[in-house]
Protein backbone atom coordinates (compact mmCIF):
# COMPACT_ATOMS: atom_id res chain seq x y z
CA UNK A 1 0.00 0.00 0.00
CA UNK A 2 1.03 3.21 -1.12
CA UNK A 3 0.22 4.97 2.77
CA UNK A 4 0.79 7.20 5.20
CA UNK A 5 0.07 7.98 8.93
CA UNK A 6 -2.73 9.78 10.08
CA UNK A 7 -2.56 10.64 13.82
CA UNK A 8 -5.72 10.98 16.20
CA UNK A 9 -4.45 9.84 19.18
CA UNK A 10 -1.19 12.16 19.93
CA UNK A 11 -1.65 15.61 18.22
CA UNK A 12 -0.26 18.92 18.78
CA UNK A 13 -2.88 21.46 20.82
CA UNK A 14 -4.13 24.19 18.46
CA UNK A 15 -3.24 27.52 20.64
CA UNK A 16 -0.87 25.94 23.37
CA UNK A 17 2.75 25.62 21.96
CA UNK A 18 4.28 23.24 20.15
CA UNK A 19 3.59 19.46 19.62
CA UNK A 20 5.00 16.32 21.72
CA UNK A 21 6.90 18.65 24.31
CA UNK A 22 8.47 21.08 22.88
CA UNK A 23 6.88 24.04 25.72
CA UNK A 24 7.76 23.94 29.28
CA UNK A 25 6.13 21.42 31.69
CA UNK A 26 6.90 18.39 33.72
CA UNK A 27 4.99 14.51 33.50
CA UNK A 28 3.26 12.92 36.36
CA UNK A 29 4.10 10.01 38.02
CA UNK A 30 2.48 6.94 36.78
CA UNK A 31 -1.19 6.75 38.12
CA UNK A 32 -0.43 9.90 40.02
CA UNK A 33 -3.19 12.10 38.83
CA UNK A 34 -2.09 15.42 38.96
CA UNK A 35 0.70 14.72 41.03
CA UNK A 36 4.35 15.17 39.52
CA UNK A 37 7.55 14.77 40.37
CA UNK A 38 8.74 11.51 38.57
CA UNK A 39 11.21 13.53 35.57
CA UNK A 40 11.17 10.45 33.75
CA UNK A 41 7.76 10.10 32.89
CA UNK A 42 6.82 12.50 29.88
CA UNK A 43 9.31 14.86 30.61
CA UNK A 44 12.83 15.38 29.78
CA UNK A 45 14.80 18.49 30.89
CA UNK A 46 11.50 20.53 31.39
CA UNK A 47 10.21 19.70 28.05
CA UNK A 48 6.86 17.56 27.51
CA UNK A 49 7.79 14.65 24.90
CA UNK A 50 4.23 13.06 25.00
CA UNK A 51 0.50 13.68 24.97
CA UNK A 52 0.27 12.82 28.71
CA UNK A 53 2.72 15.71 29.85
CA UNK A 54 0.64 17.95 27.35
CA UNK A 55 -2.47 17.29 29.40
CA UNK A 56 -0.92 17.55 32.43
CA UNK A 57 0.59 20.81 31.40
CA UNK A 58 -3.01 22.08 30.32
CA UNK A 59 -4.47 21.20 33.33
CA UNK A 60 -8.14 21.77 33.34
CA UNK A 61 -7.89 23.59 29.46
CA UNK A 62 -6.95 20.00 28.21
CA UNK A 63 -10.23 18.84 27.30
CA UNK A 64 -11.06 22.54 25.33
CA UNK A 65 -7.40 22.28 24.25
CA UNK A 66 -7.00 19.28 22.32
CA UNK A 67 -11.05 18.73 21.52
CA UNK A 68 -10.54 21.90 19.67
CA UNK A 69 -7.08 20.50 17.90
CA UNK A 70 -8.73 17.37 16.61
CA UNK A 71 -11.95 19.05 15.22
CA UNK A 72 -9.53 21.01 12.64
CA UNK A 73 -6.80 18.59 12.22
CA UNK A 74 -8.00 16.48 9.17
CA UNK A 75 -9.76 18.32 6.10
CA UNK A 76 -10.81 17.07 2.69
CA UNK A 77 -8.03 18.60 1.39
CA UNK A 78 -5.43 16.42 2.82
CA UNK A 79 -7.26 13.23 1.44
CA UNK A 80 -7.67 15.11 -1.97
CA UNK A 81 -3.85 16.14 -1.73
CA UNK A 82 -3.07 12.45 -1.16
CA UNK A 83 -5.22 10.95 -3.99
CA UNK A 84 -3.62 13.09 -6.47
CA UNK A 85 -0.65 12.07 -5.61
CA UNK A 86 -1.07 8.13 -5.45
CA UNK A 87 -1.90 7.05 -2.38
CA UNK A 88 -4.36 4.29 -1.83
CA UNK A 89 -4.56 4.41 1.95
CA UNK A 90 -3.84 5.88 5.50
CA UNK A 91 -2.95 4.44 8.32
CA UNK A 92 -4.33 5.99 11.75
CA UNK A 93 -3.03 5.83 14.95
CA UNK A 94 -4.79 6.72 17.91
CA UNK A 95 -4.36 6.20 21.78
CA UNK A 96 -6.83 3.89 23.55
CA UNK A 97 -8.39 6.74 25.22
CA UNK A 98 -9.97 7.74 22.12
CA UNK A 99 -11.70 4.57 22.23
CA UNK A 100 -12.78 4.23 25.87
CA UNK A 101 -11.78 7.62 28.02
CA UNK A 102 -8.44 7.38 30.29
CA UNK A 103 -8.80 5.05 32.54
CA UNK A 104 -6.21 4.11 36.12
CA UNK A 105 -5.87 7.65 36.18
CA UNK A 106 -4.49 8.78 33.04
CA UNK A 107 -4.91 12.43 32.47
CA UNK A 108 -5.50 11.98 28.28
CA UNK A 109 -8.59 13.73 26.75
CA UNK A 110 -11.53 11.14 25.25
CA UNK A 111 -13.52 9.00 24.63
CA UNK A 112 -13.55 11.07 21.07
CA UNK A 113 -14.61 8.21 18.77
CA UNK A 114 -16.16 10.45 16.63
CA UNK A 115 -12.62 12.20 15.10
CA UNK A 116 -12.17 8.14 13.94
CA UNK A 117 -15.35 8.74 12.33
CA UNK A 118 -14.64 11.51 10.49
CA UNK A 119 -11.69 10.48 8.97
CA UNK A 120 -13.20 6.88 7.79
CA UNK A 121 -15.88 8.82 6.61
CA UNK A 122 -13.29 10.97 4.65
CA UNK A 123 -11.41 8.17 3.60
CA UNK A 124 -14.10 6.48 2.06
CA UNK A 125 -15.67 9.41 0.47
CA UNK A 126 -11.94 9.54 -1.77
CA UNK A 127 -11.58 5.83 -1.83
CA UNK A 128 -8.89 5.45 0.67
CA UNK A 129 -8.46 2.42 2.40
CA UNK A 130 -8.13 2.87 6.42
CA UNK A 131 -5.86 0.73 8.88
CA UNK A 132 -7.02 1.81 12.69
CA UNK A 133 -3.59 1.33 14.64
CA UNK A 134 -4.07 0.91 18.62
CA UNK A 135 -0.69 3.32 18.80
CA UNK A 136 -1.21 3.38 22.40
CA UNK A 137 -2.28 0.41 24.39
CA UNK A 138 -3.58 0.63 28.18
CA UNK A 139 -0.19 1.31 30.24
CA UNK A 140 1.84 1.25 27.31
CA UNK A 141 3.59 -1.19 25.15
CA UNK A 142 6.97 0.74 26.06
CA UNK A 143 7.96 3.37 28.35
CA UNK A 144 8.32 5.34 24.92
CA UNK A 145 6.64 8.41 24.23
CA UNK A 146 4.98 6.76 20.77
CA UNK A 147 2.68 5.33 23.91
CA UNK A 148 1.18 8.64 24.84
CA UNK A 149 3.11 8.51 27.91
CA UNK A 150 7.19 7.93 28.40
CA UNK A 151 8.08 6.73 31.89
CA UNK A 152 11.50 5.65 32.68
CA UNK A 153 9.61 3.26 35.50
CA UNK A 154 7.58 1.42 33.04
CA UNK A 155 8.27 -2.52 32.63
CA UNK A 156 5.80 -4.93 31.15
CA UNK A 157 3.76 -5.59 33.90
CA UNK A 158 2.62 -1.75 32.82
CA UNK A 159 0.86 -3.16 29.70
CA UNK A 160 -2.82 -4.11 30.63
CA UNK A 161 -3.34 -6.08 27.84
CA UNK A 162 -6.42 -7.32 29.13
CA UNK A 163 -7.99 -3.92 29.18
CA UNK A 164 -6.27 -3.83 25.47
CA UNK A 165 -8.02 -6.69 24.15
CA UNK A 166 -11.52 -4.60 25.10
CA UNK A 167 -10.39 -1.66 23.60
CA UNK A 168 -9.72 -3.56 20.51
CA UNK A 169 -13.26 -5.66 20.64
CA UNK A 170 -14.64 -1.94 20.77
CA UNK A 171 -12.99 -0.72 17.85
CA UNK A 172 -13.57 -3.97 15.92
CA UNK A 173 -17.33 -3.81 16.39
CA UNK A 174 -17.80 -0.15 15.62
CA UNK A 175 -15.78 -0.13 12.76
CA UNK A 176 -16.83 -3.87 11.23
CA UNK A 177 -19.11 -2.91 9.08
CA UNK A 178 -17.31 -0.15 7.47
CA UNK A 179 -16.08 -0.91 3.87
CA UNK A 180 -13.05 1.23 3.96
CA UNK A 181 -11.39 0.03 7.14
CA UNK A 182 -9.09 -2.95 6.11
CA UNK A 183 -6.65 -3.34 8.31
CA UNK A 184 -6.65 -3.27 12.03
CA UNK A 185 -3.48 -3.29 14.38
CA UNK A 186 -3.16 -4.49 17.80
CA UNK A 187 -0.44 -2.62 18.83
CA UNK A 188 2.63 -0.24 17.35
CA UNK A 189 5.84 -0.78 19.03
CA UNK A 190 6.32 -3.26 21.87
CA UNK A 191 8.99 -3.13 24.08
CA UNK A 192 12.65 -5.10 22.81
CA UNK A 193 12.43 -6.92 25.97
CA UNK A 194 8.88 -8.11 26.14
CA UNK A 195 8.67 -11.54 26.53
CA UNK A 196 8.39 -13.29 22.91
CA UNK A 197 6.12 -15.93 24.28
CA UNK A 198 3.80 -13.92 26.40
CA UNK A 199 3.65 -11.63 23.35
CA UNK A 200 2.99 -13.88 20.80
CA UNK A 201 0.01 -15.33 23.38
CA UNK A 202 -1.49 -12.03 23.83
CA UNK A 203 -1.21 -11.58 19.68
CA UNK A 204 -3.20 -15.21 19.76
CA UNK A 205 -6.06 -13.82 22.07
CA UNK A 206 -6.21 -10.33 20.36
CA UNK A 207 -6.42 -12.01 16.67
CA UNK A 208 -9.36 -14.00 18.47
CA UNK A 209 -10.90 -11.17 19.91
CA UNK A 210 -11.10 -8.90 16.47
CA UNK A 211 -12.74 -11.81 14.52
CA UNK A 212 -15.55 -12.41 17.21
CA UNK A 213 -16.16 -9.02 17.24
CA UNK A 214 -17.40 -9.30 13.43
CA UNK A 215 -14.36 -8.24 11.78
CA UNK A 216 -13.87 -11.11 9.42
CA UNK A 217 -10.66 -12.20 7.93
CA UNK A 218 -12.16 -12.18 4.37
CA UNK A 219 -12.02 -8.28 4.26
CA UNK A 220 -9.68 -7.09 7.40
CA UNK A 221 -6.26 -7.57 7.98
CA UNK A 222 -4.92 -8.00 11.50
CA UNK A 223 -1.63 -6.37 12.12
CA UNK A 224 0.55 -7.88 14.32
CA UNK A 225 3.88 -5.69 15.35
CA UNK A 226 6.90 -7.62 15.72
CA UNK A 227 8.82 -3.90 14.87
CA UNK A 228 12.42 -4.70 15.41
CA UNK A 229 13.60 -6.71 12.80
CA UNK A 230 16.44 -8.34 14.61
CA UNK A 231 13.50 -9.87 16.92
CA UNK A 232 12.08 -12.12 14.07
CA UNK A 233 13.64 -15.42 14.17
CA UNK A 234 12.42 -15.15 17.78
CA UNK A 235 8.93 -14.57 16.54
CA UNK A 236 9.02 -17.44 14.01
CA UNK A 237 10.17 -20.24 16.51
CA UNK A 238 7.25 -19.58 19.02
CA UNK A 239 4.86 -18.55 16.26
CA UNK A 240 5.82 -21.03 13.40
CA UNK A 241 5.54 -24.34 15.96
CA UNK A 242 2.21 -23.51 16.73
CA UNK A 243 0.99 -23.44 13.64
CA UNK A 244 -0.31 -20.20 13.36
CA UNK A 245 0.60 -19.00 9.92
CA UNK A 246 -1.76 -21.84 8.82
CA UNK A 247 -4.25 -21.33 11.46
CA UNK A 248 -4.85 -17.88 11.18
CA UNK A 249 -6.23 -15.99 7.77
CA UNK A 250 -5.01 -12.53 6.47
CA UNK A 251 -2.40 -11.22 9.36
CA UNK A 252 0.49 -9.16 8.96
CA UNK A 253 3.60 -8.78 10.66
CA UNK A 254 4.43 -5.02 10.85
CA UNK A 255 8.19 -3.91 10.45
CA UNK A 256 9.41 -0.63 10.94
CA UNK A 257 12.36 0.17 8.64
CA UNK A 258 13.97 3.34 9.88
CA UNK A 259 17.94 3.69 8.73
CA UNK A 260 18.84 6.39 11.44
CA UNK A 261 18.20 5.53 15.07
CA UNK A 262 21.05 3.69 16.69
CA UNK A 263 25.12 4.30 16.24
CA UNK A 264 25.10 1.67 13.80
CA UNK A 265 23.56 4.07 11.37
CA UNK A 266 26.08 6.72 11.93
CA UNK A 267 28.67 5.86 9.75
CA UNK A 268 26.99 3.74 6.82
CA UNK A 269 27.54 5.80 3.58
CA UNK A 270 24.86 5.93 0.75
CA UNK A 271 25.47 2.70 -1.13
CA UNK A 272 26.17 0.82 2.49
CA UNK A 273 22.63 2.04 3.08
CA UNK A 274 20.89 0.97 -0.23
CA UNK A 275 22.28 -2.51 0.01
CA UNK A 276 20.29 -2.63 3.78
CA UNK A 277 17.20 -1.62 1.72
CA UNK A 278 17.83 -4.67 -0.07
CA UNK A 279 18.40 -7.00 2.83
CA UNK A 280 15.37 -5.89 4.21
CA UNK A 281 13.20 -6.26 0.42
CA UNK A 282 14.88 -10.07 0.97
CA UNK A 283 12.68 -10.41 4.21
CA UNK A 284 9.96 -9.30 3.42
CA UNK A 285 9.67 -12.06 0.17
CA UNK A 286 10.02 -15.04 3.24
CA UNK A 287 7.14 -14.14 5.04
CA UNK A 288 3.46 -14.93 4.20
CA UNK A 289 2.04 -11.90 5.43
CA UNK A 290 3.72 -8.73 5.95
CA UNK A 291 3.44 -4.85 6.06
CA UNK A 292 6.19 -2.10 6.42
CA UNK A 293 3.79 0.09 9.17
CA UNK A 294 6.15 2.56 9.29
CA UNK A 295 9.24 3.92 6.90
CA UNK A 296 10.87 7.61 6.54
CA UNK A 297 14.05 8.66 4.29
CA UNK A 298 16.05 9.68 7.12
CA UNK A 299 19.19 9.32 7.43
CA UNK A 300 22.05 10.74 9.80
CA UNK A 301 23.17 13.97 8.99
CA UNK A 302 26.64 12.46 7.50
CA UNK A 303 25.44 11.13 4.65
CA UNK A 304 24.57 14.56 3.10
CA UNK A 305 22.74 13.39 0.62
CA UNK A 306 21.67 15.11 -2.65
CA UNK A 307 18.20 14.87 -4.41
CA UNK A 308 19.41 12.46 -6.78
CA UNK A 309 20.46 10.45 -3.97
CA UNK A 310 17.47 11.18 -2.07
CA UNK A 311 15.46 9.75 -4.98
CA UNK A 312 17.64 6.64 -5.33
CA UNK A 313 17.14 6.08 -1.62
CA UNK A 314 13.10 6.83 -1.54
CA UNK A 315 13.27 4.21 -5.28
CA UNK A 316 14.99 1.52 -3.57
CA UNK A 317 12.69 1.81 -0.32
CA UNK A 318 9.21 1.75 -2.52
CA UNK A 319 11.38 -1.28 -4.80
CA UNK A 320 11.84 -3.50 -1.27
CA UNK A 321 8.92 -2.41 0.38
CA UNK A 322 6.29 -3.77 -2.59
CA UNK A 323 7.65 -7.10 -1.38
CA UNK A 324 5.24 -7.07 1.21
CA UNK A 325 1.82 -8.79 0.81
CA UNK A 326 0.06 -6.15 2.78
CA UNK A 327 2.08 -3.09 1.34
CA UNK A 328 3.93 0.10 3.35
CA UNK A 329 3.13 3.30 5.49
CA UNK A 330 4.86 6.69 5.02
CA UNK A 331 5.94 8.22 8.49
CA UNK A 332 4.26 10.60 8.17
CA UNK A 333 2.03 12.96 6.33
CA UNK A 334 2.96 16.53 8.19
CA UNK A 335 5.79 17.40 10.56
CA UNK A 336 8.31 19.45 10.09
CA UNK A 337 11.40 17.77 9.91
CA UNK A 338 11.89 17.07 5.89
CA UNK A 339 12.78 13.95 5.39
CA UNK A 340 10.02 12.65 7.73
CA UNK A 341 7.43 14.99 6.07
CA UNK A 342 5.53 13.08 3.15
CA UNK A 343 4.85 17.01 1.28
CA UNK A 344 8.56 18.46 1.65
CA UNK A 345 9.25 14.70 0.97
CA UNK A 346 7.02 15.14 -2.74
CA UNK A 347 7.84 19.13 -3.29
CA UNK A 348 12.11 18.19 -3.78
CA UNK A 349 11.09 15.42 -5.85
CA UNK A 350 12.16 12.86 -3.92
CA UNK A 351 9.40 10.79 -3.78
CA UNK A 352 7.41 11.29 -7.05
CA UNK A 353 3.56 10.46 -7.70
CA UNK A 354 4.79 8.01 -10.58
CA UNK A 355 6.82 5.82 -8.41
CA UNK A 356 4.25 5.76 -6.00
CA UNK A 357 1.42 4.28 -8.01
CA UNK A 358 3.02 2.35 -9.85
CA UNK A 359 3.63 -0.02 -6.77
CA UNK A 360 -0.04 0.41 -5.65
CA UNK A 361 -2.02 -2.36 -4.59
CA UNK A 362 -4.82 -3.03 -2.49
CA UNK A 363 -4.24 -4.37 1.31
CA UNK A 364 -5.98 -8.14 0.17
CA UNK A 365 -5.55 -11.13 1.92
CA UNK A 366 -2.17 -12.43 2.16
CA UNK A 367 -1.30 -15.63 -0.07
CA UNK A 368 -1.37 -18.81 1.95
CA UNK A 369 2.48 -19.29 3.05
CA UNK A 370 4.65 -21.52 1.66
CA UNK A 371 8.05 -23.19 3.46
CA UNK A 372 9.89 -20.88 5.49
CA UNK A 373 13.63 -19.79 5.48
CA UNK A 374 15.44 -18.12 7.82
CA UNK A 375 15.51 -14.32 7.14
CA UNK A 376 19.22 -13.80 7.75
CA UNK A 377 22.12 -16.70 7.77
CA UNK A 378 24.81 -15.97 9.86
CA UNK A 379 26.67 -13.90 7.57
CA UNK A 380 23.93 -11.80 6.86
CA UNK A 381 22.91 -11.72 10.43
CA UNK A 382 26.24 -10.03 11.21
CA UNK A 383 25.73 -7.35 8.32
CA UNK A 384 23.18 -6.13 9.58
CA UNK A 385 23.16 -2.34 10.91
CA UNK A 386 24.02 -3.50 15.09
CA UNK A 387 26.98 -5.63 14.27
CA UNK A 388 29.57 -4.43 15.95
CA UNK A 389 32.99 -4.68 14.79
CA UNK A 390 35.29 -3.38 17.37
CA UNK A 391 38.59 -4.84 16.49
CA UNK A 392 40.59 -1.82 14.75
CA UNK A 393 44.39 -1.91 14.20
CA UNK A 394 46.70 0.49 15.30
CA UNK A 395 43.25 2.26 17.08
CA UNK A 396 45.85 4.57 19.25
CA UNK A 397 47.78 5.88 17.16
CA UNK A 398 45.07 6.85 14.22
CA UNK A 399 42.79 7.92 16.50
CA UNK A 400 45.38 10.70 17.80
CA UNK A 401 46.28 11.20 14.17
CA UNK A 402 42.80 12.20 13.14
CA UNK A 403 42.22 14.36 16.29
CA UNK A 404 45.34 16.17 15.18
CA UNK A 405 44.26 16.91 11.42
CA UNK A 406 40.13 17.32 13.14
CA UNK A 407 41.05 19.61 15.56
CA UNK A 408 38.60 17.45 17.61
CA UNK A 409 39.61 15.60 20.86
CA UNK A 410 41.40 12.12 20.95
CA UNK A 411 37.88 10.62 22.26
CA UNK A 412 35.78 11.58 19.47
CA UNK A 413 38.31 10.72 16.79
CA UNK A 414 38.44 7.11 18.46
CA UNK A 415 34.84 7.02 18.69
CA UNK A 416 34.44 7.70 15.48
CA UNK A 417 36.71 5.72 14.40
CA UNK A 418 35.07 2.91 16.19
CA UNK A 419 31.76 3.08 14.63
CA UNK A 420 32.86 3.60 11.48
CA UNK A 421 35.27 0.00 11.25
CA UNK A 422 38.17 1.74 10.73
CA UNK A 423 37.26 3.99 7.88
CA UNK A 424 39.18 6.81 8.07
CA UNK A 425 37.17 9.28 6.17
CA UNK A 426 34.32 8.33 6.91
CA UNK A 427 35.19 9.13 10.32
CA UNK A 428 36.81 12.49 9.21
CA UNK A 429 33.77 13.56 7.86
CA UNK A 430 31.46 12.85 10.33
CA UNK A 431 33.98 14.92 12.72
CA UNK A 432 34.10 17.66 10.25
CA UNK A 433 30.27 18.20 10.31
CA UNK A 434 29.83 18.39 13.82
CA UNK A 435 32.57 20.75 13.60
CA UNK A 436 30.80 22.55 11.43
CA UNK A 437 27.51 22.24 13.30
CA UNK A 438 28.72 23.64 15.91
CA UNK A 439 29.76 26.55 14.83
CA UNK A 440 26.58 27.33 13.02
CA UNK A 441 24.73 26.49 16.53
CA UNK A 442 26.94 29.21 17.94
CA UNK A 443 26.53 31.82 15.51
CA UNK A 444 22.59 31.45 15.02
CA UNK A 445 22.05 30.61 18.82
CA UNK A 446 20.37 27.14 17.95
CA UNK A 447 20.98 23.72 18.90
CA UNK A 448 23.52 21.44 17.50
CA UNK A 449 20.79 18.90 16.09
CA UNK A 450 18.81 21.55 14.36
CA UNK A 451 22.33 22.63 12.95
CA UNK A 452 23.12 19.01 11.49
CA UNK A 453 19.06 18.56 10.24
CA UNK A 454 20.44 22.02 8.04
CA UNK A 455 23.35 20.64 6.44
CA UNK A 456 21.83 17.27 5.90
CA UNK A 457 18.87 19.02 3.95
CA UNK A 458 21.29 21.29 2.46
CA UNK A 459 24.13 18.83 1.17
CA UNK A 460 26.60 19.90 3.41
CA UNK A 461 26.77 23.65 2.28
CA UNK A 462 27.27 25.82 5.28
CA UNK A 463 26.09 28.79 3.81
CA UNK A 464 22.83 27.65 2.66
CA UNK A 465 22.60 25.75 5.96
CA UNK A 466 22.84 28.95 7.87
CA UNK A 467 20.04 30.54 5.34
CA UNK A 468 17.92 27.33 6.18
CA UNK A 469 18.40 28.04 9.69
CA UNK A 470 17.50 31.87 9.95
CA UNK A 471 14.04 31.03 7.84
CA UNK A 472 13.42 28.64 10.25
CA UNK A 473 13.91 30.88 12.77
CA UNK A 474 12.19 33.74 11.23
CA UNK A 475 9.40 31.40 10.40
CA UNK A 476 8.62 30.06 14.43
CA UNK A 477 9.11 33.69 15.47
CA UNK A 478 5.99 34.61 13.08
CA UNK A 479 3.93 31.80 14.08
CA UNK A 480 4.59 32.41 17.58
CA UNK A 481 3.49 36.03 17.59
CA UNK A 482 0.45 34.64 15.44
CA UNK A 483 -1.64 31.71 16.88
CA UNK A 484 0.97 30.39 18.94
CA UNK A 485 1.51 27.33 17.70
CA UNK A 486 4.68 25.98 16.88
CA UNK A 487 6.21 23.04 14.85
CA UNK A 488 5.60 19.79 14.55
CA UNK A 489 8.53 17.47 15.86
CA UNK A 490 10.47 14.70 14.34
CA UNK A 491 9.69 10.96 15.88
CA UNK A 492 11.88 9.11 17.61
CA UNK A 493 12.42 9.66 20.75
CA UNK A 494 10.34 12.96 20.35
CA UNK A 495 7.54 11.01 19.41
CA UNK A 496 5.11 11.67 17.43
CA UNK A 497 4.00 13.63 14.23
CA UNK A 498 0.55 13.50 13.03
CA UNK A 499 -1.96 13.33 10.06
Amino acid sequence: NEVTGAEEGEEEAEGEGEEDGEEDGAGGEDGDGEGGGDEGDGAEDGEIEDEHGLCLHLGDRRTEVIEAHRRKWLAEKDFEWLLARGFNAVRVPLGYWVVTGPTDGDLFVGPSLQHVDRAVDLAEKFGLQVVLDLHGNPGGESGEAPCGRKSAKWNENHWRREEALRVLAHLAGRYASRRGVVGIQVANEPAGNCNMIALCDWYERAIQTIRSAGMGAERVAVVLPVYWYDRLEEFLSIWGPRGNFMRYENVALDFHFYQCFGRGWEFMDHREHLRVVQRHGCVLRSLPGAVVGEWSLARPPHVLATDDMEREFANAQLEAYSAASHGWFFWTYSDQADHWDLGTCCERGWLSPDAVSSRSTDMGRADPPGAFPHCYGEEGFSQLPHARHDEIPDLPERALALAEATGRSSAEADESLRAARGDGELAANRLLLYATAERLAEALACSREAALDALQLCGGNEARAAGHLLDAAAAGSAAAAGAGRGPRGHKRPHEESGA
